[in-house]
């Protein structure tokens, strides 16, 4: 990892982040492609919603500041990152993978997708997990909250 004492911060990220408050869909973004990066998501029950859109900005800060890592996730390589006390990684999925049928099903990303998951957690990284969340998710009429984060 590249040695920087000085985190920039982005005026504005180039992207939306949508999530379900009763955290039955993934969170996930829209927007990342215009910077070349793969659109992020993030199973919702991970730290629901709002925690879950802020750890998204917070890797996005991430990795503007660390073009290297920018460089990893864009070439579709899986990467690790500390956050939170925890090891964050960002894994390229393609769009069978049902995380991302549900996320981005009316919204296909010509850069990709990548998954972000908690390091230990591999649950999450098997479409069996989200095909039961989705079925849960049947019943959640018009749940879907977009959080403009700029």
């Amino acid at each position: 990892m590249e040695e920087n004492n000085e985190i920039t911060i982005p005026d504005k990220v180039p992207h939306l982040i949508h999530g379900c408050p009763k955290n039955l869909h993934p969170t996930h973004t829209h927007g990342l492609a215009k910077v070349g990066l793969p659109e992020l998501f993030i199973h919702g029950k991970c730290y629901g919603v709002v925690d879950n859109a802020n750890l998204i900005n917070m890797i996005y800060v991430y990795l503007f500041n660390y073009q290297s890592e920018w460089n990893f996730v864009k070439n579709k390589m899986e990467i690790e990152i500390p956050i939170w006390d925890q090891m964050v990684c960002i894994r390229p999925v393609d769009e069978s993978f049902a995380g991302v049928r549900i996320a981005f099903s009316d919204n296909p990303s010509e850069t990709g997708y990548a998954q972000i998951y908690i390091k230990n957690e591999t649950h999450v990284l098997h479409d069996d997990y989200f095909l039961k969340e989705d079925q849960l998710a049947k019943d959640c009429d018009g749940c879907e909250l977009q959080c403009s984060i700029h």
